[in-house]
């Protein structure tokens, strides 16, 4: 199962966006792909700042994912977040989707965040898909 970090996501969808060519080539190996109410609510963020009709550009980027959003209970991916901050040194949003991937037993997390590129997730048995541009 890959979870999609909403630089993934976003990619996918702006064709002009840097990673959108690595975005399409990665979406041919997706397996069963997830994202949380987070990766939601960044979408819509970000395409808020981006246009005057921001619901159905985020609308499509969700759909163009084809990923399926998981629930799951923020509150103890909070307190999961607490726990493994000293040993990832994430910001802090970065460390809240880890904990959600990891609450939700992805193997695969994507994304194209320099960071948690940089960082990795193998304490986590985690592998992280994606690149930089």
């Amino acid at each position: 199962m890959d979870y999609l970090d909403t630089s993934y996501v976003v990619s996918l969808a702006v064709k002009s966006d840097v990673n959108h060519q690595k975005a399409v080539k990665l979406e041919k190996h997706l397996r069963d792909p997830v994202i949380s109410k987070l990766v939601v609510v960044e979408i819509y963020s970000v395409f808020s700042r981006l246009s005057d009709d921001p619901v159905p550009l985020a609308e499509y980027a969700i759909r163009r994912s084809r990923a399926r959003v998981e629930e799951v209970d923020f509150d103890e991916a909070l307190d999961l977040s607490i726990l493994l901050s000293e040993d990832l040194k994430l910001k802090t949003l970065d460390l809240i989707h880890v904990s959600l991937a990891k609450m939700i037993g992805v193997d695969r997390f994507v994304t194209f965040d320099r960071d948690i590129l940089s960082k990795g997730l193998s304490p986590l048995g985690i592998e992280v898909v994606g690149g930089m541009a």
